[in-house]
């Protein structure tokens, strides 16, 4: 056996697999695109990627499934579009190579997603000067509506907004301005250089 020949053969066809995901791939039906015989294809396959030509294909359609998965598309489809014949078929082999169901996989995923979201730093930053409005902390407030900073509200819309006054960016913060009470405030405003503040 020429053993560069043969990992040349083996490079070319799992490329091959990697493009006809979709196909009926066999390791029969490669064997004979190569001109091997089913023993001898078998066996250089094993040698040269540690694994059989059909835990080979299996593994690549189920990676490719799982980023179908997260990208939206609906689990029955993502494993017909990756060779599954049956949607039952998909979800044996997706449970017996990772130990979960794709359901379980698509859950897992999007409550990472959200932990990432909601990642929290604290930082000591400098001092700084905001204009703007400040509405009292009602719980029963919707402030995603009356906080301008989240309805893209334009400030230099508004009277108390000066003439002049470089803008840094707008802000949306909590605040204490009682600090005996302990009551929270809504501030939302922009960020100025400005010492004429009126």
């Amino acid at each position: 056996m020429n053993k560069n020949n043969s990992l040349e053969v083996i490079k070319d066809c799992t490329t091959y697999i990697k493009n006809h995901l979709q196909d009926t791939l066999t390791a029969e039906s490669l064997a004979s695109r190569y001109g091997y015989s089913l023993y001898h294809f078998c066996h250089i396959f094993k040698i040269c990627c540690d694994m059989s030509p059909g835990k080979y294909i299996r593994l690549l359609r189920l990676e490719k499934a799982k980023k179908d998965i997260l990208s939206g598309m609906s689990i029955t489809q993502a494993g017909f579009d990756n060779g599954f014949e049956t949607s039952s078929g998909f979800s044996k082999a997706f449970r017996k190579e990772y130990g979960i169901s794709a359901r379980e996989y698509l859950k897992q995923n999007k409550e990472s997603e959200v932990l990432i979201m909601l990642h929290v730093e604290i930082k000591a930053l400098r001092s700084q000067t905001a204009l703007g409005y400040e509405i009292p902390g009602e719980y029963d407030s919707d402030y995603s509506k009356s906080g301008a900073y989240w309805n893209h509200i334009n400030f230099k819309e508004y009277p108390a907004y000066p003439e002049g006054i470089h803008d840094y960016g707008e802000v949306g913060l909590w605040t204490h301005p009682d600090h005996i009470s302990g009551e929270l405030h809504y501030f939302f405003g922009f960020l100025t250089d400005s010492t004429e503040i009126p």
